[in-house]
This record gives C-alpha cells, structure tokens and sequence, in this order.
C-alpha cells in the first residue's frame, strides 16, 4: 500500500524534530506476514527479499532526506545474506540475539565481509522468566561483547524487553544492565567479573551483601523445569496457558519446538540442534526441588537491607515475583498430577493456586504504578485475570454432583482433543 509510505513520513516529521540524534533506528524487523495477504502476489512475482529489500531502501530515502543515519535490525538480511551487497552503505545493520549460543560470530563475519557497519544486540533475559535466566544472560552478553570487539563491530545496543505483559519488575535487569556494562568496557573479563559484589555494593546497597547473590540466584530457577525454551521459562509459559488440559499442554509445546525450528533453522541450525537435543534429553520436572529453592531465597530475602532509594520497593517486588513464581510452578504440578490427586486434594492445590494468584495480583498494582504509568496494565495482566476465573470455575466444578463433573470433565476433554489435533495439523 503506497500510502502506509506516506503514513511513517508523517509520524517521522511529527516525532524526529523531538530528539537531537544523528541516529535512526527504523527497526524493519520480523515482518511475520510478508509473502502472506497483501504481498502474497508480489512476493510470488519476485522474492521476499527484494520485496522487503525494496521497501528497506524507500525508508532509507525517507531517513536521508531528514538527514539521519539509518539503523535497522537484521533478521531478514541475515536469512538472505544476497542482499547485504545492495544495502546502502551508510547503513548500521543491528544483529539481534537473545540465547548465549546464538551464532554471532558466524553473522559478523559476513558482515565485517559485506564492508556494512553493524551493532550487535544482546539482552538482559529477564523477559517472560519473572526473574531472570541469569546464566543465558552471562553467556548471552559475553559472546556479543567478545565478537563485537574481534570483528570491529560499531558497539553495543543491550535490549530489554517486556513480552507477554511485562512480568520482570525493573530490578531484575539490573545485573544485565551490569554485566552490558562491564563487559562493553572490557570483554573479555567475565570470568573475573565482580558482579555479586558490584550489585551488593552499588546499585542494592545492601548492608548485608546477600542481595547481589540473590539476584543472580533467582534467574536460575529454571534448572528445576523440565522443557528447554528459548527466549522463556515453562513456569512464566504455564501462567500463559493457564489451566490447560496436559495433553493440551503437551501439544502446544510440541508446536513451540516447531516454531522454532521453522523460524531459526534457515539462520541458526545449530541453535536449533542444541534445542532438539536438549529436549531429547530432558528431565521431569523438580517441583520439590523448586519449591524448597523457593523457600530458602524468600527467606535470604527477609534479612537483607538495602539502602538503596528504591531499596523497599525492590524487596518488595522480589517478593511479589517469588509468589507469581510458586503460582507458575503449582499450577504446573496441578496440570501435571491432576490425574492421580482426589477430589479433596484438587480443591485443596487449586485453592493454594487461588491464594497466591490473588494475592500477587493485589500487590502487583501497587508495585506496576510505583514505577510505570497505569496505560497498559489491563493488558499486562489479562492472562492471569484469565487464569483467575478458569480456577474459580474449576473450583465450583468439585461443589457440583460427581455426574455434572463428569459431563464437565468430558467437554473440557473433548475440546482439549479437538484443539490438539488442530495444532497437529495447521
């Protein structure tokens, strides 16, 4: 559509005169529906490269002619490296990737070769984990940081992201921020990283120097899942699913590993071959030992003092995190062990889930308008409102007679069949 051309120089004209940069990131990336609907056609016609080569390069025009440089993410040119040759120069090609074994020395090499300029994009990990996947974190910054420097790349762009409702209070990126920090400065001194102590010392300042260690600790937690996913945790997943059907469950991780494979396989197969074998070689899932994990670091957490400005507000939202993750982890076992538990012993867990939820979502308020504006947070938390009336459903289900039960049951069973076999076949 020609005039969407039109549309993006009319927000450009309304909002660049706002900021003093030289630099303009356009962004351009995962354009999920090209070669589908409208360009379906032309795409068929040419490729979709050219197609969105085509469309990079009036964008291009449109930054040149306000006179800045051009920044955009990479994706789609590293899936077809053919056409790096025909992007202008002055471009800065923006490599982003969020797992610590994505292919960054691979995708430097064909650009330094290309003569293109390019930044390379790590993250913080902390979205759709509640608190973190500290080592994926670590590994993650290292290998950009690393091969920043070995391939001359123009620096670092460190992301931090809030898919699926923001979930991650602020404090957890703070070792990310660190770690980017440290690391952009020198990359190669993880090993010798202070970063409990600097994250003790200096940005929780905590009296007692458990905070830092804490921190790091509770992105771990996710050595207790069963299922490796990339760019998550299964706990953060559960709570999007809600009060799944396991076969249901089942499938749509199948489908996740899928997804997976189709969206990375053409530009990262050996982030997809880690991931299969990684899935092949998975354990049950450790709920004792997660929730005795849990235990032992809300209990660190009651004795630290942290006198930094925000230091109330960050044990605070630790704590409400803490609740979303034994939330996350009880529904799980619920989906999982529902089968074998009694009627008595289905209320009893789906009411402890009923608790925590309702208590994390009293809280969570309160901490989001602490730092953030109201103008989302409905959305943000839609997912778990959505949780909160399966649960009072599935509750009320157990006051009914073993026969209306049972008629639920076999609904819910067959629609969960239904939807299985439909994720089986699109």
């Amino acid at each position: 559509n020609p005039q969407s051309l039109d549309l993006i120089t009319k927000m450009t004209e309304d909002l660049l005169p706002n900021f003093t940069s030289d630099k303009f990131n356009v962004n351009l990336d995962e354009p999920f529906e090209l070669g589908k609907g409208k360009t379906k056609k032309l795409v068929k016609q040419t490729s979709l490269e050219e197609v969105y080569l085509d469309y990079a390069l009036k964008i291009h025009d449109l930054t040149r002619r306000k006179n800045k440089q051009m920044l955009m993410w990479g994706d789609i040119i590293l899936r077809h490296p053919g056409i790096i040759e025909e992007l202008p120069k002055d471009i800065i090609l923006l490599d982003w990737g969020y797992e610590a074994n994505y292919p960054f020395e691979r995708n430097c090499k064909i650009l330094k070769a290309s003569g293109i300029k390019f930044i390379l994009c790590p993250g913080t990990s902390s979205w759709t984990s509640i608190t973190g996947r500290t080592n994926n974190m670590l590994g993650n910054i290292a290998s950009a940081t690393y091969n920043a420097m070995k391939y001359n790349a123009e620096g670092i762009l460190l992301t931090d992201w809030g898919d699926m409702g923001h979930w991650q209070y602020l404090p957890v990126s703070y070792a990310g921020y660190a770690t980017g920090g440290a690391l952009s400065w020198n990359s190669r001194s993880l090993k010798k990283l202070p970063l409990t102590s600097f994250l003790n010392s200096y940005v929780f300042q905590d009296s007692r120097q458990i905070m830092g260690q804490l921190a790091l600790d509770l992105g771990r937690y996710l050595q207790y899942e069963e299922t490796p996913v990339p760019n998550m945790t299964t706990t953060m997943l559960s709570l999007q699913f809600g009060l799944n059907d396991r076969i249901m469950n089942n499938a749509i991780y199948e489908r996740i590993g899928e997804g997976i494979s189709g969206l990375m396989n053409d530009f990262a197969p050996e982030m997809v071959k880690s991931y299969l074998e990684r899935m092949e070689s998975r354990q049950p899932f450790d709920y004792s030992g997660l929730f005795t994990f849990l235990d032992e670091k809300e209990a660190l957490l009651n004795n630290v003092i942290l006198n930094a400005s925000d230091g109330k507000l960050i044990t605070d939202e630790y704590h409400n995190a803490l609740i979303l993750l034994r939330t996350g982890a009880e529904l799980q076992y619920y989906i999982e062990n529902r089968s074998e538990l009694s009627a008595d012993e289905r209320v009893i867990r789906l009411k402890n889930i009923r608790t925590h939820l309702n208590h994390y979502l009293d809280e969570n308020y309160r901490l989001w308008i602490m730092r953030n504006k109201p103008g989302g947070y409905e959305r943000s938390i839609s997912a778990l409102q959505k949780l909160q009336k399966q649960i009072e459903a599935e509750i009320m289900n157990y006051e009914k007679s073993s026969f209306q039960r049972n008629i639920v049951r076999l609904k819910a069973m067959i629609i969960s069949s239904v939807s299985t076999l439909y994720l089986k076949m699109v």
